[in-house]
């Protein structure tokens, strides 16, 4: 990673080597003399939600056949749920979907999948050390589900519902930190920051980087990261 040391010394090494190597350029309309600088900041939140996927393959002699199993799936699935008490946020089913691969023309069956995406709000589970454990019950919870609506069983999948609220925070607060390295390479010339020219978003990614505590999200802590490089314009003197 780069100090904001280092960012200072290549961009006065790359305003004063432009000034110098090319002065009919910057004499005759080539632009105001800039310099650019990157700012990383990070904004930790906790997941509003918690996703799982399950996953239903039917088969049967005929594709019209497999789609009605397919289809019978979200009522068994619907049912399951209300019998073990398991009240989701949102529960969504696709619709079928032939399985390509499966359905050769001499396969012995054809093949149906739709999956259901079962969505809970984790707000409950932020308080106390009780929480982790009711978290790691519901998650139990969903296992044993898919195993009796026979299914795969992914999750869970945390997430937030308005992920570009943070994200925008993240992006000013990494706009702030490039401020200091530019001030710092201007008053080095001697210049001063005149105005902001650009800024381009290079990155804007959740729970990518891994520190002690691991890398993805947890049950009460998603970490977005936004990159930004600012190109400001200076002038020399007072």
């Amino acid at each position: 990673m780069k100090t904001s040391s280092t960012l200072v010394s290549i961009a006065v090494q790359t305003v004063l080597a432009a000034l110098l190597a090319t002065p009919a350029m910057a004499q005759y309309g080539s632009g105001p003399p800039t310099i650019e600088t990157e700012g990383t900041a990070t904004v930790e939140v906790a997941p509003d939600f918690a996703e799982f996927y399950l996953k239903h393959a039917s088969a049967a002699p005929s594709l019209a056949k497999a789609t009605e199993l397919a289809q019978q799936f979200g009522t068994r699935l619907r049912e399951a749920l209300e019998e073990r008490d398991i009240s989701p946020a949102e529960l969504e089913i696709s619709e079928p979907i032939v399985n390509a691969k499966a359905n050769k023309q001499k396969a012995a069956a054809c093949e149906v999948r739709v999956t259901a995406r079962v969505r809970f709000d984790t707000a409950a589970f932020h308080e106390g050390a009780e929480g982790y454990v009711e978290f790691g019950s519901l998650c139990d919870k969903m296992r044993g589900l898919s195993q009796t609506v026979g299914c795969t069983f992914s999750g869970p999948r945390l997430g937030v519902y308005d992920p570009r609220q943070t994200e925008r925070v993240a992006i000013s607060k990494a706009i702030e930190e490039a401020y200091p390295s530019a001030e710092a390479a201007a008053h080095i010339m001697p210049a001063h920051i005149v105005s902001v020219q650009r800024v381009n978003v290079e990155e804007v990614s959740w729970d990518k980087s891994e520190d002690w505590r691991g890398a993805g999200p947890g049950l009460r802590r998603s970490v977005c990261t936004a990159r930004v490089r600012v190109t400001y314009v200076f002038a020399t003197g007072p």
